[in-house]
Order: C-alpha cells, then sequence, then structure tokens
C-alpha cells in the first residue's frame, strides 16, 4: 500500500482505488458477520462479569494492601536494622486448584516486597516461597494464605 500523498485517496499495490474509512474494520457488519458478534455478547457472559469484577476489585485492594504493609516493613528493615535478619524459604500449601488461579497467587506473593516465589511443587499443592525476614514460619504461611489466596477462588473457580 502506498502512503496518502496531497489528499488523494489510499491506493493498493493492484491501483484499486480506496476511500479512507474503507478498511475491513472499519466497515459496518452486516449478515453473518454481526450476527456472530451479536452472539458474543450473551446475558450469561454478562452475569459471569457482574459476578467476577467485585472479586477483582477485592484482590486489587487486598493486595494494595499487603504491598503497603510489605513495603512499610522492609523499608524499615533498610533504613533502620535491627542486626539480625532471619531469610527463609516457606512451602506454602494451595488449597487452589486451577492453574490460573494457582498463577494468580504465586504472581501475588512475588510482587509483594520482601518476598518472592521459588517453585511450584510438581503435585501443585505446594508454592516455595523465600521470604526476607521470618521470626515464625508457621505464622508467615498463615498470613500468606489468609491474605492473598482468601479471594482468589471467587475470580478462578
Amino acid at each position: 500500500m502506498t502512503p496518502p500523498s496531497n489528499g488523494k485517496p489510499l491506493v493498493r499495490d493492484d491501483d484499486q482505488p480506496r476511500q479512507p474509512g474503507s478498511t475491513p474494520a472499519a466497515r459496518p457488519k452486516s449478515g453473518k458477520a454481526a450476527a456472530a458478534t451479536r452472539r458474543r455478547v450473551t446475558w450469561r457472559g454478562l452475569i459471569h462479569v457482574l459476578r467476577v469484577t467485585p472479586a477483582w476489585l477485592l484482590i486489587a485492594v487486598t493486595l494494595l494492601r499487603e504491598l503497603f504493609k510489605a513495603t512499610w516493613v522492609t523499608l524499615r528493615m533498610v533504613y533502620a536494622p535491627r542486626g539480625t535478619v532471619h531469610p527463609a524459604i516457606l512451602a506454602v500449601p494451595v488449597d487452589e486448584t486451577s492453574p490460573v488461579g494457582i498463577t494468580t497467587f504465586a504472581n501475588m506473593i512475588t510482587l509483594t516486597p520482601g518476598t518472592t516465589t521459588l517453585d511450584v511443587s510438581d503435585d501443585c499443592r505446594l508454592l516455595y516461597v523465600h521470604a526476607l525476614d521470618v521470626d515464625d514460619p508457621d505464622a508467615a504461611v498463615r498470613d500468606i494464605k489468609a491474605s492473598l489466596e482468601t479471594h482468589i477462588p471467587k475470580v478462578w473457580p
């Protein structure tokens, strides 16, 4: 396709004139294409979106809250060191069964400062997480599960 010059219509390589706005994406759909588009928007899909949207908002608020808490703790460790840091690798059991849900949970852990998801077990029942400073490993696992995993089944059933 040659670029337009001096207000002339666009010309394809086979020299057939094409008016601006006459691309297939810009033309109104009719016939089978319009019917296919109308079928995509169904009541079932709309109800699903309305059901899942509040859960996504809840996950976003939870993640932001945990992000701010973890950032504060990490900043305190950097700027007011207490002398010793207790890093640990935690085995966090996963209740979620869908691969997308497990990935969402692992990514939420990794986005939180001070923690990184290292690996998923072969049976997808455990996440191995490196935590920067852990005094009580069992309490850390409970906190991770209670704060980050609770709302994921509402989004990924």
